[in-house]
């Protein structure tokens, strides 16, 4: 895979895991996250994987838009490491801590 074909592929698979989010697609979003996949909300807590996805699938946490608000930059290392890096806008009704809606910069 050309390099420039790998960050193509990314984008799109990144592309689809925000659609799994908002959809609340489970199988999908289980995928595309790794095991071993941190998030630390705007709050400065951390939730595992199992607690994040375990949020989206009850319903707690409900992505209403998950949406890139600039380009999708793929970094790739010599080794064949990667980042994606982007910033988006994302509104979210939650049954933690009500409706919040967040402008913020992500990086997986």
């Amino acid at each position: 895979m050309t390099p420039t074909e790998l960050t193509e592929h990314l984008v799109d698979i990144e592309r689809e895991r925000l659609r799994s989010l908002v959809d609340a697609d489970m199988e999908v979003a289980t995928a595309l996250h790794a095991d071993d996949f941190v998030l630390v909300h705007p709050s400065g807590g951390a939730w595992s994987k199992d607690e994040y996805l375990g949020c989206i699938g009850s319903g707690a946490i409900d992505y209403r838009r998950f949406e890139p608000r600039s380009e999708i930059a793929v970094m790739v290392d010599g080794d064949g490491r990667w980042q994606v890096r982007w910033s988006h806008a994302t509104e979210i009704a939650t049954g933690i801590s009500g409706e919040h809606d967040t402008d913020c910069r992500s990086v997986y």
